[in-house]
């Protein structure tokens, strides 16, 4: 009995229960009795307080300043304070647990969760799949290996601004920093697919779910990388599952059920879980393993792609700019362009014209950061061919302009095909273009690859930057791109 109940006090909390697992109309909602509401909003009240004071810290130490607290008057208001917010904690804490020894409803979800912890089969989770709780208290259904260690390019120089920024630079990112990186966590569980519990070699729990399509298109996968405002429920995901592929979805850490926090280490550890996840358990070969990123996604991404090269793969002032570049370089560095760009295979870049969120200027297209992240990768892979100067030509133009600018350069695709055609077996970057290789290739040749090439791999999509893409561009080209990374920047 005491182990039971001591078990209510720790369990997680019920959210709803599905007593048909394959009918979403059968969803029946958790009543809690008073007691263990009562418990429950204390709770959660003083959980938010918590991180509310974690958030507005930057605020609050210089106003305990100015209000002269820093002295053992201010020290004991604080202790005081402090020590009824933890009474009341545990006062809330013990109502929850009695509430729920005293519900049938919970007693017998806890029965199951209970049988789950020593034993562990299909038949034991299509039980528990049929509750919807929180996800820590799931078991764990694999283990990642250790992720090789990454190891960034830095500056070797000494700035002594960057020495004295960064202790407030490490300030803000663990604060402020990554929630404006990755907005507030939110999850809305869908039960259609397979959930399953992946633990990362630094020890973070990733919530995902798996969708599995039994049709010819259901032997790809589709591995979502998410945005700041996507999750596995609402991004990405859906114009995958429409256009009738599986599809393996993830929150990033700190994302719904997902623990840790989005900082550039365990967003690489997560994404690694996630992909050897898919080929050891769920049976997919890299090359049916298609990977797709949505905005900040692509940072993941890239990394998977560089990773595993067989896939198929808000504006701040300006007088604390230094900060805000210290913060971001030293923690919160996504340099998707640098992983991207030792990645072999096929990629597509997807650039959204009414972009509002990584551009410096919404009426020019040339300030769209996707842009900077083509030139770098085009540069990288045909040195002796691309014209810089007239890609930023192309790409400062609005969707309407850019056909009358392409055929004035008289493009010859199938003298394209054929040129790009006869380098297909060399490895990036191509010695296409160079007076050795390609002598024949005059001004004019280059000109046109150039603009060929910024065709092939950027797309323009008429939309905002949190519209999702239309089913029908999932998996589409002339091509076999089913060695495909895509991400929408």
């Amino acid at each position: 009995m005491f182990s039971e109940i001591w078990m209510c006090l720790r369990g997680p909390r019920l959210y709803r229960m599905y007593p048909d697992y394959t009918k979403i109309s059968s969803t029946m909602c958790y009543e809690p009795n008073r007691l263990e509401k009562i418990g429950d909003m204390t709770i959660m009240s003083i959980r938010l307080m918590k991180e509310m004071t974690k958030y507005g810290s930057p605020l609050l130490i210089p106003y305990f300043y100015k209000k002269d607290m820093y002295n053992k008057e201010g020290a004991l208001i604080v202790f005081n304070f402090i020590s009824a917010v933890l009474i009341f904690y545990s006062l809330a804490w013990m109502s929850r647990g009695l509430g729920r020894f005293c519900n049938s409803s919970y007693r017998d979800f806890l029965s199951h969760l209970k049988t789950s912890q020593t034993q562990w089969d299909a038949r034991i989770k299509n039980t528990l799949i049929k509750y919807d709780f929180e996800f820590f208290a799931w078991p764990v259904e694999f283990n990642a290996p250790p992720c090789p260690p990454y190891t960034p390019k830095n500056n070797t120089g000494i700035d002594i601004l960057k020495i004295i920024l960064r202790p407030l630079s490490w300030i803000l990112a663990n604060t402020i920093g990554l929630s404006l990186v990755y907005p507030g966590p939110h999850l809305f569980v869908n039960m259609l697919g397979f959930r399953y519990k992946l633990r990362t070699s630094d020890g973070n729990f990733i919530d995902t779910m798996y969708i599995h399509r039994k049709d010819t298109k259901g032997k790809t996968l589709i591995i979502n990388c998410e945005g700041n405002g996507g999750y596995y429920e609402i991004g990405v995901t859906s114009p995958a599952i429409d256009a009738g592929y599986s599809v393996l979805g993830w929150n990033h850490p700190g994302f719904g059920y997902s623990t840790g926090r989005p900082f550039p280490s365990q967003e690489r550890n997560a994404a690694d879980a996630v992909i050897q996840f898919a080929i050891q358990e769920l049976g997919y070969n890299p090359s049916n393993i298609v990977i797709y990123g949505w905005s900040i996604g692509g940072f993941t991404a890239s990394w998977i792609a560089m990773r595993y090269p067989d896939i198929k793969v808000s504006r701040m002032p300006d007088r604390i700019s230094p900060l805000i570049e210290d913060a971001v370089s030293a923690y919160l560095n996504l340099n998707v362009a640098e992983q991207l760009v030792q990645y072999q295979g096929i990629i597509r870049l997807v650039r959204r014209s009414k972009d509002e969120m990584i551009v410096t200027d919404m009426n020019d297209a040339s300030t769209n950061r996707a842009n900077n992240l083509l030139e770098k990768l085009l540069t990288w892979r045909y040195p002796h061919v691309i014209n810089t100067k007239l890609l930023w030509e192309y790409l400062k133009l609005g969707i309407g302009e850019k056909d009358q600018f392409v055929s004035k350069l008289n493009i010859n695709e199938p003298l394209m095909i054929e040129t790009l055609t006869s380098y297909k077996e060399e490895p990036y970057p191509l010695s296409l273009g160079d007076k050795e290789s390609s002598p024949k290739l005059n001004t004019d040749s280059k000109d046109q690859l150039t603009i060929y090439l910024a065709q092939k791999y950027m797309l323009d999509f008429d939309s905002t930057h949190c519209n999702a893409l239309p089913h029908d561009s999932v998996g589409k080209s002339r091509h076999r791109l089913l060695v495909l990374s895509t991400i929408s920047l």
